[in-house]
């Protein structure tokens, strides 16, 4: 498969040797790639990164509600940046930040005295730490679902113009320190037994004094609505767009599960038809990639996340950021899908390999400014050829793996290669052609840990490199090469 062409002539498949050779290729992917990892906890944070302004990228973690403990709070923000993050998420409610009086903690199943100024600290760290590791911060502000179709359990009127001058307040406190506020969660679900239908109209009406709020209190600040449930819920975006959402808004959020993310028709679908009809808009999200771990060291779960990371980086979404607490589990799916155990009882936190591989993501696609596409052709070729008969080949690999490459400031060529199957994942081996003589000693940089990397056999002839034997799977295959010094 070239970059520059469709591959041509018929390629054949028998179902049952594929099926069984690709489960042993898989199985020898994930030794030969996923285990190059150098053994310990996340890597210091790189000087070189303090300042944000140096890396643009959409990956963040959400950190749900910031730790009470500044210490606490920092080795996770420290973590998060170390892992290549350029923002951090956090979830901000009113009636976490200001009591109005009352006790309720317990009965919302928290610890009592964690709410008021206690939040009020947390919240106050946790900006002030992601400043100083240089991370944008952003934040989901709650609506209703957490106090039974209230903004703030100790105000029955409901009345969001309040809920909205307490925003105000809180934009005004950390005016240029929020990039962006994604409002509620999945407001296009019905909860009828707080009279919510879900519908645009209703979104739009309780959305505009917020986000106005949003912008009195910070102009600097990006706002869009809630993240949709079943995303990408198109029609819904584009009613809410009908309806007059650029006036008040700067984008629009959603949530992808991965299933999503391995058939990226509908997102493209949408993402071209918000920016047909409003150009400048921005794309959030709350999480993405719902990718359930079973144990830390969880391959499928590390091949998964890499793929949802690079390939939402890869389309242009504007913000990326994944669940972090290995063993939270989501209220309305059981789910468990998080990178990491954090610190608890003394013991030191626990980094998943899925952790591991988004950081290799992180660290090796961003700046996309500086990257440019190659000019000469690049061409797979399947290398397990069990038979030729009358011109048609019957080979083990299956067809069309995803391949992208990158030239970045025309020192290092970036190569990525996946098969982004999810249900059922599948693997081959392939040679690679490129049709230069400026490209040389490509490595292959180990999904588990960005700094180890891997020579690859390669063979030259006059205008071509050909690299031998790529083993491509679920865990992507980065690929560096160094220009030829002359």
């Amino acid at each position: 498969m070239s970059l520059n062409e469709k591959r041509k002539g018929k390629v054949c498949f028998v179902s049952l040797l594929r099926f069984g050779v690709s489960l042993i290729l898989a199985v020898l992917v994930g030794n030969s790639i996923g285990y190059l990892s150098i053994a310990g906890g996340a890597e210091a944070p790189d000087p070189k990164l303090t300042r944000y302004e140096e890396r643009v990228a959409p990956y963040s973690v959400v950190i749900f509600t910031p730790p009470p403990d500044e210490r606490q709070c920092r080795e996770l923000l420290t973590s998060i940046r170390a892992m290549g993050a350029t923002h951090s998420f956090a979830s901000v409610h009113w009636w976490q930040m200001e009591t109005l009086g009352g006790k309720y903690e317990a009965e919302m199943g928290y610890r009592p005295g964690l709410f008021g100024e206690p939040s009020r600290k947390a919240f106050e760290n946790y900006i002030r730490i992601s400043e100083e590791l240089g991370m944008k911060s952003a934040v989901r502000v709650g609506t209703f679902r957490s106090t039974k179709g209230l903004f703030h359990p100790m105000d029955k009127t409901g009345d969001v113009r309040r809920y909205a001058d307490w925003l105000r307040g809180f934009a005004r406190r950390y005016r240029g320190k929020i990039e962006h506020y994604v409002v509620g969660d999945e407001l296009n679900k019905s909860f009828p037994a707080w009279k919510w239908r879900g519908t645009p109209e209703e979104c739009l009406q309780m959305f505009i004094p917020i986000a106005r709020a949003i912008h009195d209190g910070d102009p600097g600040a990006k706002v869009s609505p809630a993240s949709t449930s079943s995303s990408p819920a198109t029609d819904w975006i584009m009613r809410l767009i009908e309806l007059g959402l650029p006036q008040h808004a700067d984008g629009v959020a959603c949530h992808f599960n991965h299933q999503r993310i391995e058939d990226l028709d509908e997102i493209k679908d949408l993402m071209r038809r918000v920016r047909a009809v409003w150009p400048e808009a921005k794309f959030y999200g709350n999480g993405f990639g719902y990718v359930d771990n079973t144990r830390l060291h969880d391959h499928r779960q590390a091949g998964i996340v890499a793929q949802c990371a690079f390939t939402l980086w890869d389309i242009g979404w504007d913000s990326f950021p994944y669940y972090t607490y290995r063993f939270s589990r989501t209220a309305d799916t059981r789910q468990n899908f998080g990178l990491m155990q954090p610190a608890v009882g003394g013991k030191p936190a626990q980094y998943s390999d899925a952790w591991k591989a988004y950081a290799t993501i992180a660290h090796t696609f961003y700046n996309r400014s500086e990257l440019a596409s190659p000019a000469f052709k690049i061409q797979l070729r399947q290398t397990e050829t069990l038979a030729e008969i009358e011109g048609v080949r019957f080979t083990i690999a299956p067809p069309n793996p995803v391949m992208r490459a990158f030239i970045r400031k025309e020192k290092e060529l970036l190569i990525y290669l996946a098969y982004r199957k999810f249900r059922e994942p599948v693997a081959g081996t392939w040679n690679m052609e490129l049709d230069t003589d400026e490209w040389e000693t490509p490595e292959l940089i180990s999904l588990l840990d960005h700094r180890v990397r891997r020579p690859m056999a390669t063979e030259r002839t006059k205008g071509r490199l050909t690299v031998k034997e790529i083993p491509v799977g679920l865990h992507p295959v980065i690929l560096s090469f160094r220009r030829v010094t002359r």
